[in-house]
């Protein structure tokens, strides 16, 4: 188990990959399949992704039949969330760079050690997000 600056619990399965985050009394749970994919995540409701290849190209809450998020990919990565009409934009790496609906919501800067700073319109202060290493 790992322990963040904030007080948040990681643990990691034996293949290092993060199996439950826990910040603030909410635990998310996640599941994996063969393929190292992401299948599904449990915070208040279970979530399942949907895959074509290695591409995520829908995400459905428990006992839905229609997606909760939807994505179209292109020949650089993720390019659109067809319900949340948002926008991805990828650096030179391959790496997420900005999100956009309509105006610049989201934008982000990698690190040499793949972490992430994340800023936003609506948040005046910067943050650093943690990515597992695959």
């Amino acid at each position: 188990m790992t322990t963040g600056v904030d007080g948040s619990t990681y643990t990691h399965d034996s293949l290092n990959r993060l199996f439950t985050a826990t910040t603030a009394g909410i635990t998310e749970t996640f599941r994996y399949d063969g393929l190292n994919r992401e299948v599904s995540r449990r915070i208040v409701q279970s979530t399942y992704n949907v895959y074509d290849g290695c591409e995520l190209i829908a995400e459905y809450a428990a006992g839905a039949t229609t997606p909760s998020a939807a994505y179209l990919d292109g020949s650089g990565g993720m390019v659109k969330n067809l319900v949340s009409n948002k926008y991805y934009y990828q650096d030179a790496s391959g790496s997420t760079s900005h999100l956009a609906g309509g105006s610049l919501l989201e934008w982000y800067r990698y690190d040499l050690l793949i972490l992430a700073n994340y800023e936003s319109e609506t948040r005046l202060a910067s943050r650093t997000l943690y990515a597992s290493m695959p």
